[in-house]
């Protein structure tokens, strides 16, 4: 591989140095020297590197002006400007660059001045950069551009002047956090929580959702039970549905009806998030004293439960809801088309609040056929204002739905499509 690295830096060399007299290609030229050639290896540099000034010297000499120094020469002078330019050779490119600089300076004719610039413009050093100066002054053709260009190559400084960025305080935590062992990470994360700064909690909570299993659970929710701020109580709870673990249940259920609107939505969507099961048993007592400022809150995250979950929950404790607690459960019923909830959908109809009454008959509308129509006429008769208009169109929808005309008809198509297959 080292051989073909350099047999490629010799060919595009070529291109620009002179081959022969009788004016053949590169190509032409590196293939009767490929054995010549092949001596230019990692081994024959770095002894060259190893016998320093003298050997350098020897090297340097073979370039003449006119186009008639040695190739092969010349050749190993561009690949060992490569080789020490490589990691962990920077006393060997001291001492070449030094030698390279030196020959330029003993060199009279320009072609051979300009050489030894071009490949220090390679390997030349910010120390160098006064001596190549020098050139500047020259008359010769090309030097002074030459040794221009060669200044700015090895004084340029491509490193950030800026000031190196000083950790922020929550970066010296992370990395604080990064080295302790898994036993001592959860008691600094608790300490870490408690800080005045919230983005510094902020930071420990983002680590306490992948820390430790159950027994880290129930510290959390310990410190959930003992924290007043509002804020900080809603970053627990979004941790602990982060964590996964069905245990904080209990801990997050007690804030479901919090007196801050902010915490009480993060633990119903933290005990959805762990176990939707406890949420809907949860409902009966939620939608019991619910106000009517939290209707929305609670309609929007039971109606991310699956039916088989809340029919029960919204059915049977009905009458124990607030007006508000009602009519969330009316309201959701209703979308699902709960059939079971008939009788409740009477019942509200019935009500005095009359919000209420409205969901009821939005309820029926759904879920009633023609065999409840004759009750429903007989209720339009003591309707009024906005209850009316709700009212007619229950009637309406109930009076075209014969519910059993539709189960027949469906067992008569099933029975048929069984037909066809025995046929």
């Amino acid at each position: 591989m080292k051989h073909r690295f350099y047999t490629s830096l010799i060919l595009s060399l070529l291109v620009s140095t002179a081959v022969s007299a009788q004016e053949e290609t590169a190509a032409q030229w590196a293939d009767k020297q490929k054995d010549a050639l092949a001596t230019i290896s990692e081994a024959s540099l770095a002894e060259t590197v190893k016998q320093g000034t003298p050997a350098f010297a020897a090297l340097f000499a073979e370039i003449k002006t006119g186009g008639t120094s040695d190739a092969l020469a010349s050749t190993r002078i561009a690949a060992l400007t490569q080789y020490v330019m490589r990691p962990g050779r920077d006393a060997a490119r001291k001492a070449y660059a030094d030698a390279l600089l030196a020959a330029g300076q003993r060199a009279v004719e320009a072609d051979v001045v300009c050489f030894f610039l071009n490949q220090l413009r390679w390997c030349g050093l910010p120390h160098q950069a006064k001596d190549i100066a020098a050139f500047e002054k020259s008359t010769a053709a090309g030097v002074a551009d030459l040794a221009a260009m060669t200044v700015q190559a090895v004084t340029d400084d491509r490193s950030s002047k800026a000031a190196a960025v000083q950790d922020t305080r929550t970066a010296a935590f992370n990395k604080e956090l990064a080295a302790l062992k898994p036993k001592a990470l959860t008691p600094r994360l608790l300490q870490a929580f408690d800080d005045p700064d919230a983005a510094f909690a902020g930071v420990a909570l983002a680590w306490a959702r992948t820390t430790g299993g159950k027994q880290e659970t129930a510290l959390w929710t310990a410190k959930l039970a003992s924290t007043a701020d509002p804020v900080r109580k809603t970053m627990l709870l979004d941790m602990l549905a982060a964590r996964g673990e069905k245990t904080a249940c209990d801990a997050v259920a007690a804030l479901l009806a919090d007196a801050d609107d902010g915490v009480a939505a993060a633990a119903q969507h933290a005990l959805i998030v762990l176990d939707a099961h406890a949420f809907a048993d949860r409902l009966p007592a939620l939608l019991k004293e619910l106000p009517p400022a939290r209707l929305a809150l609670v309609r929007d995250n039971i109606r991310q439960l699956k039916t088989e979950l809340i029919r029960k929950p919204l059915v049977k404790p009905f009458d124990t809801f607030s007006d508000a607690g009602k009519r969330v459960a009316l309201e959701v019923l209703k979308d699902r088309r709960v059939t079971d909830a008939l009788e409740i959908g009477f019942a509200s109809i019935d009500a005095k609040d009359e919000e209420t009454v409205i969901a009821g008959y939005r309820l029926l509308r759904e879920v009633a056929d023609n065999r409840h129509a004759g009750l429903l006429a007989a209720k339009l008769l003591s309707t009024s204002g906005r209850v009316t208009p709700e009212a007619q169109t229950t009637f309406a929808f109930a009076a075209r739905r014969n519910r059993q005309a539709g189960r027949t008809r469906f067992r008569c198509a099933l029975r048929r499509n069984q037909n066809r297959r025995h046929l």
